[in-house]
């Protein structure tokens, strides 16, 4: 996929701050809860335009690692 500043990250049908590196990379910044929790986790990235319709979106990738942090 290729991304532009528009793409949002998902976490359980979530937004979660997004911020776009170039057009192969954007990072998610992940709520405390998130990682301090052992439950899967379902990530997704969506595209919508400026009335929130989405316009594509990818499949959804299931995270099941623990994320914990020590």
């Amino acid at each position: 996929m290729d991304f532009c500043q528009n793409h949002i990250v998902y976490v359980n049908n979530s937004p979660v701050d997004t911020e776009f590196v170039d057009g192969t990379l954007l990072k998610a910044a992940l709520p405390v809860a998130y990682l301090n929790s052992d439950e899967a986790l379902f990530v997704q990235v969506k595209l919508a335009d400026h009335g929130e319709n989405i316009i594509t979106e990818s499949e959804v990738y299931t995270v099941t690692s623990p994320l914990a942090v020590n």
